[in-house]
């Protein structure tokens, strides 16, 4: 018994669950894995340039983000002997972000317009996944230009659209009153997902 759930859990051994680390589960059952990797240690030397991180200006914890992105999905605390599986991931990377405020999606949505105006749609070649890659690459520019760590990642959720269900990629933020708000990078705007009754896979922010 111990072998097997030894080879089942193999594939997350680089990410293991820690104290820090949470089990959660919703009022699907759906099951989770919250990681904090901002407390796991990092090797610094590995890197030549290092700066001071900024003092933000505006600021909520990782705590806050993960709040949101629970109340979003439904998810609650549970007991831990409930939890043996996990069907659900977030990874959390940094202690600290920005909240996005109306001007930050405005200037970010700008950033998307011209980034995509010449890429459309490619099934498996480039679709959802890489519109999300791309999209997330330019948040990273943006905060190493602004020095703002704007709490804007992406997802990985399920969608059911006439009784059939979809798998899709796309990105979030929290926004200054500590809610999560869909960002779809294909159109570059907001989108309502919340009609097709998502089903939290993977967020990273």
């Amino acid at each position: 018994m111990l072998l097997i759930l030894s080879t089942f859990f193999s594939y997350d051994t680089r990410f293991k669950l820690t104290n820090n680390d949470k089990r959660i589960t919703n009022q699907d059952n759906l099951m989770l894995k919250v990681y904090h990797l901002w407390k796991k240690p990092r090797y610094r030397e590995l890197f030549v340039r290092e700066q001071a991180p900024p003092t933000p200006a505006r600021k909520i914890s990782a705590y806050d983000v993960e709040q949101a992105i629970l109340r979003k999905f439904g998810f609650k605390p549970t007991w831990f002997w409930t939890l043996i599986l996990s069907d659900a991931k977030i990874y959390i990377g940094d202690p600290w972000y920005s909240p996005v405020t109306e001007q930050d999606l405005q200037r970010i949505s700008n950033i998307c317009k011209e980034v995509f105006k010449d890429i459309k749609y490619r099934p498996v070649i480039f679709d959802c996944d890489d519109f999300v890659r791309v999209m997330m690459g330019q948040i990273s520019l943006l905060r190493y230009k602004t020095n703002i760590n704007y709490a804007f990642g992406y997802v990985w959720i399920e969608l059911t659209i006439n009784n059939q269900v979809y798998g899709h990629a796309t990105c979030f933020y929290i926004d200054e009153n500590l809610n999560f708000r869909w960002y779809e990078p294909q159109l570059c705007m907001e989108l309502d997902f919340d009609q097709y009754k998502p089903k939290l896979i993977l967020a990273v922010i």
